[in-house]
């Protein structure tokens, strides 16, 4: 079972690659100096397409999307996540979303950090905590962290 998960952004996105449900690999891409939002947007897709060339994955897990005050931001994540759900759809692979509360509350029941920076500091630790992971931005953390629920929730289901 090879799992990938994406914690997806408009300018830099999360990945991480487990086999069987072993953490096996793990990046970011990063747009960030692509200003034309349309330019980095294809360039996002590529690329996220082409790590799910090379990994062949078996699933497909991806954070939900959840931008209630820029609507701009939402429907470029919204496209994206379009892009790498229609790459699964071509190749039958099956594609799961997690709400950020869903796949936290799967790594750890008990009480979260509230507000944005406070989170992403949490998550950076439970990928160092549980995986022995070091040197992780937010967003590789996240899809860490996304991969360790879908794999400990399949796992489990076994």
């Amino acid at each position: 079972m090879k799992t990938l998960a994406f914690d997806t952004s408009t300018t830099q996105t999360g990945w991480a690659f487990y086999d069987n449900g072993k953490y096996k690999d793990s990046g970011y891409i990063n747009f960030k100096k692509i200003k034309d939002t349309d330019e980095r947007m294809k360039s996002m897709v590529n690329k996220i397409r082409e790590i799910m060339e090379s990994k062949k994955p078996n699933y497909v897990v991806a954070e939900k999307t959840a931008v209630a005050r820029n609507q701009h931001t939402q429907r470029v994540l919204t496209m994206i996540l379009g892009a790498v759900f229609g790459f699964c759809a071509e190749r039958a692979i099956p594609f799961r979303m997690y709400s950020p509360s869903e796949w936290r509350k799967v790594i750890d029941g008990g009480s979260k950090p509230k507000g944005g920076e406070a989170l992403k500091m949490w998550d950076i630790q439970k990928a160092h905590e549980i995986l022995g992971l070091d040197n992780l931005n937010d967003d590789e953390a996240d899809a860490v962290l996304i991969g360790y629920a879908f794999c400990k929730e399949r796992l489990k289901g076994e």
